[in-house]
């Protein structure tokens, strides 16, 4: 769904594998940082992703949602193969005999009901405080460039700068090419 961005699809799609809409996709060597979920298609993809079909006593995504357990991603960890630790490879026999826990279908559901009224808020909750910290970045932007360039004192008498981008300055301050007052 990236377009031109990522992976490429490769010419011989032979050694690919085959993914359903709403199979677990894992990938073994990125899912330690969270490249791994629910798949909106059908389609193919790389022979490094592990394709999980739930049986029928395991909802689909509360199979997503015990692989986004920290406790059982750190514990999956242990079995990676590789020189980085974040790309370090698990495959399905590393994993296929792991313990999890597993309620009956109908509380599963509603686990999964509260989740999502939960991570929808925090997620909500999140987006605010990132509006905000934008909005204090640009706050703290204007405060630096009024202090720089216009003084403390808003009492202060100006007068016109001569230089366009700047506009007035206080009174008794100079403006003065850079090269005045710094070097290389």
């Amino acid at each position: 769904d990236k377009g031109d961005i990522g992976n490429k699809k490769p010419e011989d799609l032979s050694k690919c594998k085959i993914v359903k809409k709403g199979q677990l996709v894992i990938n073994s060597m990125n899912y330690s940082i969270g490249s791994y979920g629910m798949s909106p298609y059908n389609g193919v993809c790389s022979s490094v992703y592990i394709i999980l079909e739930p049986k029928k006593n395991l909802l689909n995504r509360y199979g997503l949602r015990v692989f986004e357990n920290s406790a059982f991603q750190k514990h999956l960890a242990t079995f990676g193969n590789g020189i980085l630790a974040h790309r370090a490879a698990i495959g399905w026999d590393d994993i296929k005999g792991e313990y999890i826990p597993l309620a009956p279908k109908d509380e599963q559901e509603k686990i999964l009901q509260f989740l999502d009224h939960e991570t929808n808020q925090i997620d909500t909750l999140i987006e605010k405080q990132q509006t905000l910290i934008q909005l204090l970045k640009e706050k703290r932007q204007a405060v630096i460039s009024h202090a720089v360039t216009k003084g403390l004192n808003p009492d202060a008498p100006m007068k016109d700068s001569g230089v366009e981008w700047l506009g007035e300055v206080p009174e008794h301050w100079i403006v003065t090419k850079f090269s005045h007052c710094a070097q290389i």
